[in-house]
């Protein structure tokens, strides 16, 4: 039996993650290439949902195993095999269970074939009563929200509100896009907070097709929406900072073709530049001067001529990789503040 190129991309998008620091923005277009679009939208949805779930998807894995240390292959094997058992009503448990044990193997950690099975068939049988410390352990783990967001949320809103905010944050938001070419669909909807922005309750594969022939853009409404409130004026200069992936850059760039002197977004590491490249090259957009560069310096192209800038909270890693204490979130915040100034 052969593992299915939409779990094999996955593991690989969720190894990244987790052992190299990657950001999803990065991980999921690169291992998501050449894909068909079935295999794409279950690559995404499995990648998307363990990143999601996981401090739950962990404690459920610590219950089974008795806290015993894992190998990063051997556990996220065991996350994706468990999130597809538990929240993927239309794969069946055979299929997630086999390819999760075969992931294992083709990790070359082939003893621990038969812990994956034993777990992931235990999760099928078995419902797990997990321990918690407290209430506000509890609300974590259900979550999936670190403990010190849930005691911040709390102590400003009360555990009620805190664990209601936390259950609405797991709620998968309606999915939008963009057009880049061609006229709308008759039966689209339309954003009422956004223009140009339309949403779909399902990305189903004509819409993969569309993305696929640069069409339109899949891109949220909040994304959309930083992107529209951004002003410049006739032939005013502008900087993108921390670009990548690239969205913001395209739709600004879209709006503003012909009428920006200058036009400047870029990333720090060589790889998120690449795929910025590539991605602003997906848009259609080429009036795009992109550059490697450290915000926290100079930045050469630019000169004086810069009056206009956008800078994004999330930086500094509080999707993918979220802090792990609230002491880790105000360095960034003084530092998001500096490169602002």
């Amino acid at each position: 039996m052969k593992i299915s190129p939409a779990r094999m991309a996955a593991f690989d998008a969720l190894f990244a993650i987790e052992t190299e620091r990657v950001f999803t923005s990065d991980a999921l277009p690169k291992y998501e290439y050449g894909l068909s679009v079935i295999d794409s939208a279950l690559c995404h949805e499995i990648v998307l949902g363990v990143l999601r779930r996981q401090i739950h998807l962990d404690k459920l894995t610590d219950t089974f195993t008795k806290d015993k240390a894992l190998d990063s292959a051997v556990r996220i094997s065991i996350r994706m095999g468990l999130y597809q058992i538990l929240y993927l009503d239309k794969v069946p448990d055979h299929a997630a269970i086999n390819e999760s044990v075969m992931l294992v193997q083709r990790a070359k950690k082939t003893s621990a074939k038969g812990f994956v099975n034993a777990i992931l068939r235990r999760a099928t049988r078995e419902t797990v009563e997990i321990k918690f410390k407290d209430d506000f352990d509890r609300i974590s783990v259900e979550t999936s929200h670190p403990r010190w967001l849930i005691e911040r949320w709390t102590n400003e809103f009360g555990v009620d509100e805190a664990e209601t905010i936390a259950r609405a944050n797991n709620d998968v938001p309606t999915s939008a896009f963009r057009l880049i070419k061609n006229a709308e669909h008759a039966n689209w909807n339309k954003s009422e907070h956004v223009a140009g922005a339309f949403l779909t309750d399902r990305i189903n594969p004509d819409l993969r097709e569309l993305e696929a022939a640069g069409e339109i853009y899949f891109q949220d409404e909040a994304s959309q929406m930083a992107a529209w409130a951004v002003t410049v004026p006739k032939n005013g200069a502008f900087l993108d900072v921390c670009a990548s992936p690239g969205g913001k850059t395209g739709l600004i760039s879209a709006r503003y073709s012909t009428e920006l002197k200058l036009l400047v977004a870029g990333d720090v590491t060589t790889r998120r530049v690449a795929f910025l490249r590539e991605n602003c090259r997906r848009q259609g957009v080429e009036n795009v001067n992109i550059v490697q560069y450290d915000a926290e310096s100079p930045i050469a192209v630019c000169g004086s001529h810069v009056r206009y800038g956008l800078c994004r909270r999330s930086v500094f890693g509080n999707g993918n990789h979220p802090p792990q204490s609230g002491d880790q979130v105000f360095p960034r915040t003084d530092r998001h503040r500096e490169l602002c100034r």
